[in-house]
C-alpha cells in the first residue's frame, strides 16, 4: 500500500473508548486509521488474517499503509446505501430513554446474567439474535486478547428506509495483540503483559466471557501458520503465535478449511 495524503477536513473521531480512539478519515468508500499508541496497523491486520483462516466470514479486512508520514490501516465501508450502524450503546439509549447500557450492565452480578440482558434487550427490541455474534467476537477477543471491545463497537446494521436488521461484521481489533505501548511498554517481556490484559464488556477474564457465549471460533491452523510466515516480524506477531499455542485446546480447528478471501482494493488511490 502507498502513501496516503489526507485532507483536514476529513479527519474525525468516532465515539468509542478513551482507548479505541483514533484520528480516521474516509473517502470513497475507504476508513483510512491512523496508528496513536503503538502498533494498531499490525493488530488490525494480523486479526484479518486469523479470521481469513476461520470459520466466520462477517468481518471487516484491514490492510497497512502510511497516512501523511504516520502508519496506519485502511478497510473497505461495510455499510450499504440507506444503512447505519446501530452500536448497542446507542440502541439502549433510544429504547431505554437515555439510560446508559454500562450502567444497566454494572447491576448484573454475573457474566452470565449479563449476556443474558443483551441477548433478550436485542430479540424484544428487533427481534434480532445476537447469539452467534457474540459467540464469534468474544471468542476472538480471547485470542487476540482484545481489552477494547465495548458497546460502541458492538452492534448490529439497520435499513433507514426499512427499520430491518443484519449482523454486524467483526471489526476494530486495533488494541489486540498488545498493541498499546503505553500501557504494555516493550522493555517488559510480553509474557508478563498477558497475565494483566483485562476483558471487556461482560466480565474482565477473556476466557470466562468467551466460553459463557459459546467458542464460536474455529481455525485453520496450518492455513493461518502458513500465511504467517510471510509476515514481518513484530512484537504483535510473537504475541499471535504465543495465543494459538496456548488456546488451541479452547478453539477448536477448523475441519473444512474455507478458501481464503481479501476484502480490500488493491488499486486504492491516494486522497
Amino acid at each position: 500500500m502507498g502513501l496516503i495524503h489526507t485532507d483536514a477536513t476529513t479527519l474525525t473521531k468516532v465515539q468509542g473508548s478513551a482507548v479505541g480512539i483514533q484520528p480516521k478519515c474516509y473517502d470513497n468508500g475507504y476508513w483510512y486509521k491512523k496508528n496513536v499508541y503503538g502498533c494498531e496497523d499490525q493488530s488490525e491486520h494480523l486479526a484479518s488474517l486469523v479470521l481469513m483462516h476461520s470459520n466466520i466470514t462477517n468481518y471487516v479486512f484491514y490492510t497497512t499503509c502510511t497516512i501523511d508520514d504516520v502508519p496506519g490501516c485502511v478497510s473497505r465501508n461495510f455499510l450499504l446505501d440507506n444503512e447505519s450502524f446501530l452500536s448497542f450503546h446507542r440502541l439502549h439509549e433510544l429504547v431505554r430513554g437515555g439510560v446508559s447500557l454500562d450502567n444497566i450492565i454494572r447491576t448484573y452480578d454475573t457474566c452470565a446474567e449479563r449476556i443474558s440482558y443483551i441477548k433478550e434487550s436485542l430479540y424484544d427490541t428487533l427481534e434480532y439474535d445476537c447469539s452467534e455474534y457474540l459467540s464469534q467476537i468474544l471468542s476472538l477477543d480471547a485470542l487476540l486478547l482484545n481489552p477494547d471491545r465495548h458497546f460502541n463497537n458492538l452492534g448490529v446494521i439497520i435499513n433507514n428506509q426499512t427499520g430491518c436488521c443484519r449482523t454486524a461484521p467483526i471489526f476494530d481489533n486495533g488494541a489486540a495483540l498488545l498493541s498499546n505501548y503505553r500501557d504494555y511498554p516493550s522493555d517488559i517481556p510480553f509474557e508478563e503483559h498477558i497475565q494483566h490484559v483485562l476483558a471487556q464488556p461482560f466480565s474482565g477474564n477473556f476466557i470466562e466471557q468467551a466460553e459463557e457465549a459459546g467458542i464460536g471460533l474455529q481455525l485453520d491452523y496450518n492455513g493461518l501458520y502458513t500465511k504467517l510466515l510471510f509476515e514481518p516480524h513484530s512484537r504483535s506477531l510473537d504475541v499471535l503465535y504465543y495465543q494459538l499455542e496456548h488456546m488451541r485446546d479452547i478453539i477448536p480447528d477448523l475441519e473444512s478449511p474455507k478458501i481464503p478471501f481479501i476484502d480490500y482494493d488493491s488499486s486504492i488511490q491516494d486522497i
